[in-house]
């Protein structure tokens, strides 16, 4: 990733992390393993803080950041939902 896109993902992180609530692990471990397990690991991501994981998964979504797989179907709740997956590995 380069600089300025880890830039734009940490800033987002600020600006959206207001409107994330606490999310749901059991939907966001269903909704890794429907679009996340083929490539990732679940605690590939346990030293990331949660607002660099929201703005991260934000940005792919949105087509900011490249991801090997379409990620633009996930609402900000299956974000949310992810987050707290990987917060509770």
């Amino acid at each position: 990733m380069t600089t300025s896109k880890l830039l734009t993902a940490v800033s987002i992180a600020f600006v959206c992390a207001p409107a994330f609530a606490d999310g749901d692990a059991a939907a966001g471990k269903a909704k890794f393993e429907a679009n996340c397990e083929q490539c990732h690991f679940a605690d590939d991501f346990t030293d990331e803080a949660d607002s660099v994981l929201e703005a991260i998964i934000l940005a792919i979504s949105k087509d900011e950041i490249k991801h090997i797989t379409d990620l633009s179907g996930l609402s900000d709740e299956d974000i949310v939902d992810l987050v707290a997956f990987f917060a509770s590995q």
